[in-house]
This record gives structure tokens, sequence and C-alpha cells, in this order.
């Protein structure tokens, strides 16, 4: 975007002028030029973490309402695990790489629906009813 593109050009611009004294470049416009790429790429890597935050904050919300009321309970983390592996051993194939993508790896939605051929709608109601199931499995082991 320009607003970036902007706040790019103005943080290499200052690099520049802390380095530029001391450093004393044979080449100013390789020097300059290698500045501006570390701060686009420093620019990139900022956004990619920030859309990555937002999907694992987004993703592990929806982990929370199938484990909702058993955060103050005395549970034992072993049983949870039990339940978990079993309810994954009961998954299809399809719906355990989904579920291990969405919740493992932190995958879009649209990102899983590509990569299994599928539509979004198809992967947003799998997890609905994964995490449906997946609450009453908690319900009924833990309580």
């Amino acid at each position: 975007s320009d607003a970036d593109a902007e706040e790019t050009k103005n943080d290499a611009l200052f690099e520049i002028w802390k380095r530029i004294p001391p450093d004393q470049p044979e080449n100013l416009r390789a020097y300059v030029a290698s500045v501006c790429r570390s701060k686009a790429l420093d620019r990139i890597r900022y956004a990619e973490a920030k859309k990555r935050d937002r999907n694992v904050t987004e993703t592990l919300g929806e982990l929370a309402e199938p484990t909702e009321g058993f955060e103050n309970e005395a549970v034992d983390s072993m049983a949870i695990k039990e339940i978990v592996n079993a309810f994954l051993g009961e998954l299809s194939a399809r719906d355990r790489q989904i579920f291990m993508k969405r919740y493992y790896l932190f995958q879009p939605i649209p990102s899983i629906a590509s990569s299994l051929g599928v539509s979004n709608e198809l992967v947003k109601s799998s997890l609905f009813r994964m995490r449906n199931k997946l609450k009453k499995e908690l319900e009924r082991g833990l309580k």
C-alpha cells in the first residue's frame, strides 16, 4: 500500500541517516538500495506476522467454544488428551485433515478448502460439526 511504502521509505532514510557518518560506503547507490531492501523485507515480515497472529487468535477463539466450562475445573490434562485423540481417531480422513490443518497448523479456511479441493462452506460446516461433537465428547468424558 502507499502508506506502507511511505513508512518503509522513511524507515530507510532514517537508517541511512544514522549509519552514514560511521559507515562511509564506497558505492552510495548500492548502500541505499541495500538498506531500502532490508527495510522493505522487514515491513513484509511484520505484515505477515500480523496476519498470522490474527488467524491464530481467530482459530483459538473457535476452539474456546467446545472447551468452555472446563477451564476452572481440576481436569486431568491426560484425560483431555485421550479424549481428543479418540475423537480424532473416529473422524474420517478428510475431516481429520480439516481439523488438524485448522487447529494444529492454524491454516485459514480458504487455504484448507483449496488444498483439499472442496468449498469453503464445506470446510466451515465440517469444522462446526466437529467442534460440537468434540464438546459432547469432552462433556461425556470429563463429567
